[in-house]
C-alpha cells in the first residue's frame, strides 16, 4: 500500500529585527511596569535611562551582525544577550534605586553597561561561518560504518562515568536532602542538611567530581543520547536515553538544590530545539518555562510554613532570578571598593589564585556576610563573570574581561558548529548556551575555563579529546538534506 507523503513547511528563522526590537522594548515595559505599579524615583529613571541607552547599543550590534546573534540557528551570541538582558540588566534599576545613597553604584552601573555592551560587540568581530545542516556527508557515514566515530557509545561511556561517581557519592554522603524532603522536613533544618550534603563529605574530591558529574558528565550524556533518539528512534536507544536522562534528573534533585534540575530541562529542551530544527513557539517556551520553575517551587513550598502563601513563594523565586545577580554584583563592587579598599590582583580565579599577589580573604564568604549578616547557614555569594573581573582588576579589568568573554562566546559557538559532527556539536551547544544564560551567577573561570577543568571547560576538553581519539582522516562536511520541492524541511543547526 502507497502512503502519499505530505510536504511540510520549514520553520521559518527567527528574525533578527524580533530580537533587535525585543532588546530596545523590555527595557522600556521594565521601567513603565515598574512605574505604575511601585513608583520609581529619580536615581531609578536614570538607570532606567542608562540601561536602555546600553541596550540601543546592543540592538545596533545585533542588527549589523545579526548571524551571529540569529536565534533560529540557536547562536551562542543570541543566548547570551538575551539571557544578560533578562538576569542582570533589567534588574539594574532596583539595586541602583536601593542603594542610591552608596558611593559604589555609579561604578554598579558603569561595570553592568560596558559589560554588557563590549561582551556583544566582541562577539560580533568573529566571523560566524558557514551554517550546516543535520544530515551527514557521505564522508562521515564512510567513517561510521568502519568504527571511526560511535557518537553513541560517547553518551554510553559518560553515562556510565556518571553513574559511578552518583553511587559512590550516596555512599560516603552523610545525608541526603531529597530523602529528607521527601520525609517531610522542612525549615533550617532541610537548608543544614543541603549545606552538609555539599560541604562536609569525608572525601573532598568527591564535593568536585560530584558537581561535574551532576553540571557536566549526565547532563552532556542525556543530550548526546537524546539527539540519538531523536535522529534515529530504536527501541535499544529510548532505554539508554531514558537511563541517562534519569540519572541525570536524579543527580540534578538529590542536593534539593533549586537550578541543577532547571538548568537540565534546559538542556534537553534546548537539545530536542534543534535536533528538530524548531523555530521559538511561546506554547513551547511556556512549557519549558513552567518545568523550568516546576522544581524550585516544591523545594521552595516544602521548606517554607504552610502559613506562607504560594505567590510569596513564586515572588521570592522571581526575585532570585531578577534581582540576586545584580544585588550580589553590587556588593562585589562595594565590598572591594568600601570595606577591602583593594583590587584582589587575581585572587578569584580558581587554582590559579592562591599564586596571584591579591589579599587572602575568603571573597565569596565575606560577600555572603555582607548581604546576610544575621544569616543562621554560612554560604557563598556567587557574582557573575562581571564581579570577578572588577573584584580583580578593577574597570580595566571589566573592559578586558568583556571583551575576552565575548571571544571565547563566539568560539565555543564556532568550535561547536565546526569542530565536531553534528550528533556531538548540537549536544554541545545545548550544554554551552545554558551555561552562558547562567554567566550572571558565575564567574568566567568556574563556567568555561576554569584551570585544570572548568564546568563547561571540561565539556570542551572530553570532547576534543574524543574528536582525536577517534580520528576522521579526511575532512569532515554536514550538508543539507536535499530539497523535493519548495515545501521540504530543511532542518538548520
Amino acid at each position: 500500500m502507497l502512503h502519499r507523503s505530505v510536504a511540510r513547511p520549514a520553520p521559518a528563522p527567527l528574525d533578527h529585527s524580533t530580537l533587535v526590537a525585543a532588546i530596545v522594548l523590555l527595557p522600556l515595559v521594565a521601567a513603565v511596569l515598574d512605574a505604575t505599579f511601585t513608583g520609581i524615583g529619580r536615581h531609578e529613571a536614570f538607570a532606567y535611562l542608562a540601561i536602555e541607552a546600553t541596550a540601543v547599543f546592543v540592538a545596533g550590534v545585533v542588527a549589523a551582525a545579526p548571524d551571529a546573534f540569529d536565534l533560529g540557528r540557536f547562536r551562542l551570541g543570541g543566548v547570551f544577550v538575551v539571557g544578560f538582558q533578562l538576569t542582570m540588566l533589567l534588574g539594574t534599576p532596583g539595586i541602583y534605586g536601593k542603594y542610591a545613597r552608596d558611593g559604589s553604584t555609579a561604578m554598579y552601573l558603569v561595570t553592568v553597561c560596558l559589560g554588557y555592551a563590549l561582551t556583544t560587540l566582541a562577539i560580533a568581530l568573529v566571523p560566524v561561518g558557514v551554517a550546516r545542516g543535520v544530515r551527514p556527508s557521505r564522508r562521515f557515514e564512510g567513517e561510521r560504518a568502519r568504527g571511526g566515530l560511535d557518537v553513541r557509545r560517547i553518551g554510553l561511556a559518560l553515562t556510565a562515568a556518571g553513574v559511578a561517581v552518583l553511587l559512590v557519592y550516596l555512599v560516603v554522603t552523610p545525608v541526603v536532602p531529597l530523602v529528607l524532603a521527601l520525609q517531610g522536613v522542612s525549615g533550617t533544618e532541610l537548608t543544614l542538611a543541603r549545606e552538609e550534603a555539599l560541604t562536609r563529605l569525608p572525601i573532598p574530591a568527591l564535593t568536585y567530581a560530584f558537581g561535574l558529574t551532576r553540571d557536566v558528565l549526565l547532563p552532556t550524556a542525556a543530550a548526546i543520547l537524546l539527539f540519538q533518539v531523536i535522529k534515529r528512534r530504536t527501541a535499544a536507544g529510548l532505554v539508554w536515553c531514558a537511563l541517562a536522562i534519569g540519572s541525570a534528573l536524579a543527580a540534578s534533585a538529590i542536593t534539593i538544590e533549586k537550578s541543577p534540575v532547571g538548568r537540565l530541562v534546559l538542556v534537553l529542551a534546548v537539545t530536542a530545539w534543534i535536533a528538530r530544527g524548531r523555530s521559538l513557539r511561546w506554547r513551547a517556551l511556556g512549557l519549558v518555562g513552567l518545568l523550568f520553575l516546576a522544581f524550585p517551587l516544591l523545594v521552595s513550598r516544602q521548606a517554607n510554613s504552610s502559613a506562607t502563601s504560594n505567590f510569596a513563594i513564586v515572588s521570592v523565586i522571581g526575585e532570585r532570578i531578577l534581582h540576586v545577580p545584580t544585588n550580589v554584583h553590587y556588593h562585589y563592587v562595594a565590598y572591594v571598593d568600601q570595606d577591602l579598599e583593594q583590587f584582589l590582583l587575581g585572587r578569584t580565579i580558581p587554582n590559579l589564585g592562591k599564586f596571584a599577589l591579591g589579599p587572602n580573604v575568603d571573597f565569596t564568604g565575606e560577600v555572603q556576610k555582607r548581604i546576610f549578616p544575621d544569616a543562621v547557614v554560612e554560604g557563598n555569594a556567587n557574582g557573575s563573570y562581571l564581579s570577578n573581573f572588577y573584584a580583580d582588576f578593577g574597570l580595566p579589568g571589566v573592559v578586558v574581561g568583556s571583551l575576552s568573554t565575548g571571544l571565547v562566546i563566539a568560539f565555543l559557538d564556532r568550535l561547536n558548529r565546526r569542530g565536531f559532527p553534528v550528533e556531538l556539536g548540537a549536544p554541545l551547544q545545548a550544554i554551552t548556551a545554558v551555561q552562558l544564560i547562567f554567566l550572571t551567577s558565575s564567574s568566567l573561570w568556574n563556567t568555561i575555563v576554569q584551570f585544570p577543568f572548568g564546568n563547561l571547560g571540561l565539556t570542551v576538553v572530553v570532547a576534543t579529546v574524543v574528536h582525536l581519539w577517534y580520528p576522521l582522516h579526511r575532512p569532515v562536511t554536514f550538508v543539507a538534506a536535499p530539497a523535493s520541492g519548495p515545501g521540504s524541511v530543511v532542518v538548520r543547526v
